[in-house]
């Protein structure tokens, strides 16, 4: 599948979707221009029509290029805290150390989802527990 139409409808959010979509693929093109070969779509008054020979690793890396723009939000004492060691942490590995980040809050109609419920990492591989990495990098646990 290398083409995909979004139609306009008289959906006012699915319309309005149509419409973030365009502008975040302006943004993703504009900062990394050469990651995907494809041309910026028009908008067109009935809807919006993408081509990209890899069309749907471009629309996850748009989704998420747009949730850290869109969601990736802290307050500044959440950012206090972060800094002081009161937050979430994760273990760089090529680093060989701990790197703390802000404790987020889920904002706006996601919230009302998810209940502001962690999300998860969409590599498996990036999802390491401490009872995985005992069985299988017991030096790294």
């Amino acid at each position: 599948m290398d083409t995909i139409r979004f139609n306009r409808t008289s959906n006012i959010f699915v319309n309005t979707g149509i419409v973030g979509l365009y502008r975040f693929l302006k943004k993703y093109k504009r900062r990394h221009p050469d990651k995907y070969d494809f041309e910026l779509p028009k908008l067109e008054a009935d809807g919006l029509t993408l081509k990209c020979d890899h069309l749907i690793e471009l629309l996850e890396d748009v989704y998420y290029f747009m949730g850290r723009e869109v969601y990736d939000t802290w307050t500044n004492k959440q950012k206090d805290e972060a800094d002081k060691g009161k937050a979430n942490f994760y273990y760089d590995v090529e680093g060989e150390k701990f790197v703390s980040f802000p404790k987020m809050v889920t904002y706006g109609l996601t919230a009302l989802f998810t209940n502001n419920a962690q999300g998860t990492t969409r590599l498996a591989e990036n999802t390491d527990k401490i009872t995985k990495l005992d069985k299988g990098n017991p030096g790294l646990a």
